[in-house]
């Protein structure tokens, strides 16, 4: 599409060279046709210059933006990149551009410059992001072109779409580690039973129709006829992830906010449960967005699971308080997807959110119990971090303000315990442990 004159802009830099070339041409009959013809090639410069613009301009607008990015978790840069390929024989010698992104989404590096787009050709721009959970809407990439001696200007302009990033919490390897050998240590998971598993469990003497890979042949050389291994029977257990947030969990310090928190121990736990081939799914109510997975085993439901916490967006700008839905109805749409079988819900949730329900969601509990199902309510508790680069009374402000928020905490907390409501609330390093020491009792 071409560029009509109203998107070109001229500078104070045209205005002086305008006024100096017209001074030239004034006084040509004093100062000789020299000045006349310096005069005279100034503004025609000037004009070739704008017709350069101009051409500039079209070849922006009709130029194919490419957007891509690298970086699928939290503790991961994340790394925006912008392709822009000039399908023109006009040379771009100044491009200025700027990113336009989420402001809850910090960048590392410069989210503006100039750069140079030579014809028929392309020239990639990358942003390095502090990345965080959630999805993030990144763009669209504006520009602006000038000319080499910058007498015009074009008005911004919008080149490709934005990109949205989506970026998965990362689990903890150390609390994983520290449940899987608090779970063998304690051997917590051991079911004592026969049946389908890797565990060694003992031995038996061969009969017709055994299969031949199970014969163990270290017994056989000791005792010099066959006998069958048998395994131990693994327990499995039917977890469902239900997370409940409103929209002040999105708020808070950077990487440190409630959101973030859960996001985290619910990955972690997910991956303990993965190993354990546990049935699992998650439910999510977040800001307005609801999320929820089928039932599956494994590694599957754990990849499921990550993708649905990247999907939720960080910090929704909800308008349309319809979308919100109560603790309540989420819990209903949560048990008429329940199996039959015992089942445990994590209800991973904020304090002021479950004070909001208390009472109504201490009969929720009872219902669910009188199922057959066990609920567990976590509160991962907000922590406080040292500060550095603030004044004095700026740390003084933080401090007074985290520990205001902490006190509100765990006076919502003991209040629903009080109402009788188990709660378990302690930092995000805690919770996780204790959830895997509570599930692994369960297998017994």
């Amino acid at each position: 599409m071409a560029t009509s004159s109203a998107n070109i802009r001229s500078t104070e830099r045209f205005t002086t060279l305008t006024l100096f070339s017209s001074m030239l041409i004034a006084f040509w009959i004093f100062l000789g046709y020299e000045t006349l013809a310096v005069g005279l090639a100034l503004l025609t410069l000037s004009l070739i210059t704008r017709f350069y613009t101009v051409a500039a301009t079209n070849a922006v607008q009709k130029a194919r933006v490419l957007a891509s990015y690298e970086g699928s978790f939290s503790d991961e840069p994340l790394r925006v990149t912008f392709t822009i390929v000039n399908v023109s024989r006009v040379p771009i010698a100044f491009l200025e551009f700027l990113l336009h992104h989420s402001p809850y989404l910090r960048a590392s590096t410069q989210t503006s410059g100039t750069t140079y787009l030579p014809p028929r050709g392309s020239v990639k721009i990358s942003f390095v992001f502090d990345g965080r959970v959630g999805k993030h809407l990144v763009g669209p990439l504006k520009v602006v072109v000038r000319d080499p001696l910058g007498l015009y200007r074009s008005v911004e302009l919008p080149v490709g779409n934005p990109i949205e990033v989506r970026v998965m919490p990362k689990p903890s390897e150390a609390l994983l580690r520290r449940a899987l050998i608090t779970s063998k240590v304690a051997a917590l998971s051991r079911t004592r039973r026969v049946g389908v598993g890797v565990e060694f469990y003992g031995v038996r003497e061969y009969m017709p129709g055994d299969e031949l890979r199970r014969i163990s042949w270290k017994h056989y050389s000791l005792w010099g006829k066959p006998f069958v291994k048998l395994t131990e029977e693994e327990s499995s257990l039917n977890l469902v992830f239900l997370v409940y947030l409103d929209r002040e969990a999105f708020s808070g310090i950077y990487k440190h906010t409630p959101f973030e928190h859960v996001a985290s121990v619910v990955a972690s736990i997910a991956r303990y449960s993965a190993r354990r081939n546990d049935l699992m799914c998650l439910h999510a109510s977040a800001g307005g967005t609801h999320i929820h997975t089928r039932l599956m085993r494994g590694r599957r439901a754990y990849q499921e699971i990550m993708n649905s916490l990247a999907e939720i967006p960080f910090n929704p700008e909800v308008q349309n308080s319809t979308q919100f839905k109560t603790l309540s109805e989420v819990l209903g749409e949560v048990y008429r997807h329940l199996p039959r079988d015992r089942s445990i819900i994590l209800l991973l949730t904020t304090s002021s959110s479950l004070i909001k329900e208390a009472q109504q969601l201490q009969k929720l509990i009872n219902f669910l119990s009188s199922r057959g199902h066990v609920t567990y309510v976590v509160c991962p508790l907000t922590q406080a971090y040292e500060v550095k680069g603030l004044p004095e009374w700026g740390k003084a402000l933080y401090r007074l303000k985290t520990f205001e928020t902490i006190r509100n905490e765990v006076m919502n907390i003991r209040k629903v315990r009080e109402l009788g409501i188990p709660v378990m609330a302690m930092g995000p390093e805690n919770v996780v442990q204790e959830v895997v020491s509570r599930l692994e009792a369960l297998r017994s």
